[in-house]
């Protein structure tokens, strides 16, 4: 199952979904100002408004993706079952249900970021053995760098990649033995696939990348980058200047460390804005898409 974009590119799709989750991010970090009625309002709409997008882009199976962003309270369910929030009051099941609208909004947006077919609905990913399996989900661990742990096998799922029962736990267990990720909460009666990569795991996967990149057509970075001039292009930004700097980044991508490659990027499109060729939110927004990291220079 692959899942591909319809009447929207990767660049629009992945711009309003990233404002989304700022949005979300600036009224958590509010909520001491605001009315349980007022929170309970936003997450509504907010949830409505994000799962219709997503459904509305994506060509099938939306609801796989959709059903992850928690958005329903559940205190019913737990109150009949344990017992655990009929002494809370509703201002208070209010905040952690906000708490978990956020965190899983973020968790499903993360996934979102990693599925290939999303940037090129023609990608067939060829997996041979276990070797290049496993190689696969460190890449997208190493996309996904920092303190979230990810499902292995939701990774593979998203992807169309086929797995047997319990191979992601295997993966992880084998990956964690290497020192290549970090597992989550695991111990010897509760096997985990959910992991997050090392610092050995990212500079072992960097390395491989670097060995095998002659034989690859195109990375995800020289999909990302033809969206962004598809992007320029209908906004009516196809300017010279623009495309050759687009290029210039495309060459370095594997001469540069990653963080090298973003200082660049960021030095570009700070020369790009100031002579205002492009301005700031499209600079904003081209480099959150290219790294997954906001602009801060520019708040």
């Amino acid at each position: 199952m692959k899942f591909i974009l319809k009447n929207i590119s990767a660049f629009d799709f992945f711009e309003f979904l990233n404002s989304e989750v700022k949005d979300v991010c600036t009224f958590h970090k509010s909520m001491d100002d605001v009315s349980t009625i007022d929170i309970r309002e936003f997450i509504n709409k907010k949830a409505t408004d994000i799962k219709a997008f997503i459904s509305n882009s994506i060509t099938n199976n939306a609801e796989l993706i959709t059903r992850r962003i928690d958005d329903d309270s559940y205190s019913y369910y737990l109150d009949k079952v344990y017992g655990i929030t009929k002494h809370r009051n509703e201002a208070e099941k209010e905040l952690d249900r906000m708490d978990r609208f956020f965190e899983s909004l973020n968790n499903t947006v993360s996934y979102l970021k990693i599925i290939d077919s999303l940037y090129d609905s023609t990608v067939n990913i060829e997996i041979n053995d276990l070797d290049e399996k496993t190689d696969f989900i460190l890449s997208k661990l190493n996309d996904l760098f920092g303190d979230e742990f990810f499902s292995i096998e939701t990774i593979l799922d998203l992807n169309d990649l086929p797995f047997r029962q319990d191979e992601s736990k295997e993966i992880a267990s084998n990956l964690s033995k290497r020192g290549y990720v970090i597992l989550q909460n695991s111990n010897f009666y509760n096997s985990t696939d959910f992991c997050k990569i090392s610092v050995k795991g990212s500079l072992y996967i960097s390395r491989k990348v670097k060995q095998k990149q002659k034989t690859y057509t195109k990375t995800q970075l020289d999909k990302r980058l033809d969206n962004i001039v598809e992007h320029l292009e209908k906004i009516g930004l196809g300017q010279e200047v623009i495309f050759d700097e687009i290029e210039e980044l495309r060459k370095l991508q594997h001469k540069l460390s990653k963080k090298s490659w973003s200082q660049l990027l960021k030095g570009k499109l700070v020369d790009l804005a100031l002579n205002k060729i492009i301005n700031i939110e499209t600079v904003s927004s081209i480099y959150t898409y290219l790294t997954n990291n906001d602009f801060k220079m520019l708040k």
